[in-house]
């Protein structure tokens, strides 16, 4: 008697090569965890600076004074958002241990070279830094393990929306905190204002705290699916930014939604070099502005600024005279104003402060992160021109001022920061990736 023979169950074909993230791609999960960072790297960012403003005196502080004293409820919301903030990317990265990316190791390390070194290279010169130092590195690094969607970021926008609203009404209804003013309560009314009422600070110390952080977060609304809240959004900022007569961040801004525009008119085929084209203007701009000013009263005085600064790196040229050059100069005496809290352009800053070993690890960031920002011009998704120009803003705005920090500048975190790390670490579309191999058996 012949046994009858059982059928052999066929499992379905593996698939030699699996693009993409597959199953993982745009897991809620993920998605909330992102959202928490965001919200978390924010509430760091404006939560303390809006109880300093409504418990504590504020008014224009220069280099080396110590007239204004932060609260005890500012102080005490500050080391509560930072903690939790840091909670939140811990948290995170102990829930992705068990998956985390098989790529973008190389640029984890470009991103994280330029802090490793500036506080080695504190470290070596005897100066701590700061707590806020670590957020740098912690959030990259949590970014890079979750390696989002690139709308995935489109919270930003609607937070810098809200904060532009909320500006807005502190400068109406509350014109003693929300408006910028000297130590005597009189309004500081600079040459520079646009409107007749003052310049507009909102729960920040000056306007031009309040416009960079508004100009660096407005390219998010490019994320924004929804036309007329887009328009919301990016109206209520650009009112704000009028009335914090910062002109540095009127610039970045029309610089971003100038690019914006033109690369929508210009050809697919022909975006990644238009982009490219920007990038190189806007980051060229930053270096050259500095070495072709000669005149002392230019751009505010910021021509003396800058001749003084650089005339500094002469005496150490490789190595900069470290992170806290410009918070600690202004209490002796020296020819800087006291209004140089900070070299007032990024290329300046970063040379007094690390020297050339500092400009060249940042200059590959840049170099990278620009590769990364090209990759989603060949795209016509949501959010493509996102990156581009979203570099483009911050670009311009260092050409004025200081919007990129690596151990400092914390209340730039959300706008810049975060971004960097989203571009760096974001799937572009066109990523694929070989996730697993079929065996035989």
């Amino acid at each position: 008697m012949r046994t009858p023979s059982v059928p052999a169950i066929r499992r379905p074909p593996v698939p030699l090569v699996r693009t993409g993230r597959g199953p993982e791609d745009g897991h809620p999960q993920d998605r909330l965890h992102g959202l928490l960072v965001l919200l978390a790297t924010v509430a760091h960012v404006v939560a303390p600076r809006l109880v300093q403003s409504a418990t504590a005196p504020k008014h224009r502080a220069l280099v080396g004074s110590d007239d204004i004293a932060t609260s005890a409820a500012s102080g005490l919301t500050s080391s509560a958002t930072f903690l939790l903030l840091v909670t939140v990317c811990l948290l995170v990265l102990l829930v992705r241990l068990g998956r985390l990316p098989a790529d973008g190791h190389a640029r984890l390390l470009v991103a994280l070279a330029p802090w490793c070194y500036l506080v080695l290279r504190d470290l070596a010169a005897g100066s701590a830094p700061q707590k806020v130092a670590l957020l740098y590195p912690l959030l990259v690094v949590t970014v890079w393990s979750l390696q989002p969607r690139l709308d995935g970021l489109r919270g930003l926008a609607h937070v810098i929306g809200g904060l532009a609203a909320l500006s807005l009404a502190m400068g109406v209804l509350t014109p003693e905190i929300g408006l910028y003013r000297a130590s005597s309560g009189e309004l500081v009314a600079p040459d520079k204002v646009i409107v007749p009422w003052g310049v507009l600070v909102g729960p920040f110390t000056n306007g031009n705290n309040l416009g960079q952080v508004l100009s660096l977060g407005l390219p998010t609304v490019l994320l924004l699916r929804r036309r007329p809240v887009a328009w919301a959004v990016g109206l209520l900022v650009v009112a704000a930014l009028v009335w914090s007569a910062s002109r540095s961040s009127l610039a970045a801004a029309a610089a971003a939604l100038g690019c914006a525009a033109a690369l929508r008119l210009v050809p697919t085929g022909l975006r990644v070099a238009a982009g490219a084209a920007a990038v190189l203007g806007s980051v060229g701009a930053v270096v050259l502005l500095p070495l072709v000013t000669s005149s002392p009263t230019a751009f505010s005085n910021r021509g003396l600024i800058w001749n003084l600064s650089l005339a500094s790196v002469e005496t150490s040229p490789l190595t900069g005279h470290g992170s806290s050059y410009f918070s600690t100069v202004g209490q002796y005496v020296n020819p800087l104003p006291r209004t140089a809290y900070h070299g007032h352009n990024e290329f300046v800053h970063v040379l007094v402060t690390g020297g050339v070993a500092y400009l060249l690890l940042l200059g590959v960031l840049v170099a990278v992160t620009a590769d990364r920002a090209l990759r989603h011009l060949r795209t016509d998704g949501t959010g493509s021109l996102y990156p581009v120009t979203q570099l483009v803003a911050v670009a311009v705005s260092c050409t004025l001022e200081v919007s990129f920090g690596t151990v400092d500048r914390s209340f730039l975190l959300a706008v810049t920061v975060l971004p960097l790390a989203w571009i760096l670490f974001a799937r572009s579309p066109r990523d694929t990736a070989v996730v697993s191999v079929a065996g035989t058996r």
